[in-house]
């Protein structure tokens, strides 16, 4: 006996309406596959990037270097001094694990182009005219960076604050803590305090 039109058209309904599901199950699901991804990669960035940032800003030393100029420059420049960046110091605490023939210190500037977060670091403190530095590109998406240093006169957006009578010893002088907070393009806000050795 065979089926009549009727049946038919009804398997043939049933059928479309469950591959129609399916196909709506997986393509939900691959969008979510996907979703999830980019956003353990987001995680992933932003961890590695912290990482980075707060080895940096804990290991900050008081050792000023001179520029391509020879000039004197301070440990620690914020508040439009630095010409790579909105912050830029000297730091300590480099590895050398295979032992070379070089300073354990390193110069290091972070700067917002666009919406990265890069930051600059040199091989060597004391720089000559040719002297460039490495970019590393920590972050994207960001929208605003602020820096401060905390000090016996509170929280400034600037230093070193006096500049008149440069001099090693008063360059070399450091804010009790820094603070940098990032905003991303999905008002994200993160936010790195650490207090500096020797910092009055």
């Amino acid at each position: 006996m065979g089926f009549t039109l009727l049946e038919v058209l009804l398997a043939i309904g049933i059928t479309a309406l469950i591959g129609v599901s399916t196909y709506t199950l997986l393509s939900q699901t691959l969008r979510t596959r996907d979703h999830l991804s980019s956003q353990a990669e987001k995680l992933r960035e932003v961890q590695l990037a912290s990482t980075v940032i707060q080895n940096d800003l804990r290991q900050i030393a008081t050792r000023v270097i001179r520029d391509q100029f020879g000039d004197y420059q301070s440990s620690l420049r914020l508040g439009g001094y630095s010409q790579y960046g909105f912050v830029e110091f000297t730091r300590d605490g480099v590895s050398n694990p295979l032992k070379l023939k070089r300073s354990n210190y390193q110069r290091v500037s972070y700067e917002l182009s666009d919406d990265q977060l890069i930051r600059h670091s040199w091989v060597v403190l004391d720089q000559a005219p040719d002297s460039t530095p490495r970019e590393q590109v920590l972050l994207s998406g960001i929208v605003s960076a602020e820096v401060k240093v905390y000090s016996a006169d509170g929280w400034l957006t600037s230093w070193p604050q006096d500049e008149a009578n440069p001099t090693p010893k008063t360059l070399s002088a450091m804010p009790k803590a820094i603070s940098l907070e990032i905003t991303t393009e999905t008002d994200q806000v993160y936010r790195w305090i650490e207090k500096i050795p020797g910092g009055a």
